[in-house]
């Protein structure tokens, strides 16, 4: 994950779809890669978008749930996504954790899931977030 999440190639990839306003959806971990994309020097591509993204909670539980058998596997990095997603936006507000992922969604309960919408930009907190697509997302 560390060498697609810090792809020089692929940032430059990213970078070209938010300036040619084209539909990006990132979701987990992968919300770090549009994170340290920018066209700009020193502007992530999100900065002044709304984003969601593995929050700092939900890595947490899930690192100290499996370490005993996993170790460290859901720490990719010391500081954790969320952290690092915040430090590229222009605000804090920017940063939505939404509702505490008490239940998990499935087709039949599309309102649990939880995902960010900011023009054509749609990112989510972990990948089993099922949720109906925006009104507003370019088809």
């Amino acid at each position: 994950m560390r060498v697609y999440l810090g792809s020089g190639v692929l940032q430059s990839a990213v970078a070209d779809f938010f300036a040619q306003e084209k539909p990006v959806g990132a979701i987990c971990h992968g919300v770090l890669l549009a994170a340290r994309s920018s066209h700009h020097p020193g502007k992530s591509v999100l900065y002044g978008k709304k984003t969601t993204a593995l929050t700092k909670q939900m890595e947490l539980i899930a690192w100290k749930l499996t370490r005993s058998y996993l170790g460290d596997y859901y720490r990719t990095y010391q500081t954790t996504v969320e952290d690092e997603v915040r430090s590229m936006l222009a605000g804090p507000e920017d940063f939505i954790k939404g509702p505490l992922p008490l239940r998990r969604d499935s087709p039949a309960r599309l309102t649990v899931g939880f995902t960010v919408c900011d023009g054509s930009y749609l990112s989510a907190r972990w990948p089993e977030t099922r949720t109906a697509l925006p009104p507003n997302l370019p088809r």
